[in-house]
Parts: C-alpha cells; sequence; structure tokens
C-alpha cells in the first residue's frame, strides 16, 4: 500500500516538473502535501536535477536556438 502512495506522489512530481520545471522544492512540497525532505529524497530516487540545474539546462537549450543576426 506504500510503495502505491509513493508511486502516485512520483507520478505527481514527474508531471510537476513537466508543467512548471521552475518550480522550487518548496512549492512542490506544498502542492503533494509532503516535507521538503521527502520532496528531495523523492527527486534524487527519480534522478531529477535540483531547480539550479534544471535552469542551468534549459538555458543551454534555449540558447543552442538563438541566432545572431547578420
Amino acid at each position: 500500500m506504500r510503495s502505491e502512495i509513493k508511486q502516485q506522489r512520483h507520478m505527481k512530481l514527474i508531471k510537476l516538473i513537466e508543467t512548471n520545471p521552475l518550480m522550487t522544492d518548496g512549492e512542490i512540497a506544498g502542492a503533494l502535501g509532503v516535507s521538503l525532505s521527502t520532496v528531495r529524497l523523492d527527486r534524487g530516487l527519480l534522478s531529477i536535477p535540483e531547480l539550479r540545474e534544471r535552469m542551468r539546462s534549459m538555458a543551454e537549450h534555449a540558447t543552442s536556438k538563438l541566432k545572431s543576426m547578420k
């Protein structure tokens, strides 16, 4: 039973991050109704990087699409 709840929480966490990758751990914890440490543990188990790394990845992806104007 606990593993089912954990699986559901993990799925919700993945959907939240996909919807808004700039959500902080605190915002995710509030949305899921769990503690901050639970969110951090779940992110680690799911190999989801922390906010800073997600922001860096998004910035690198966005700048690779930009082309200078001549």
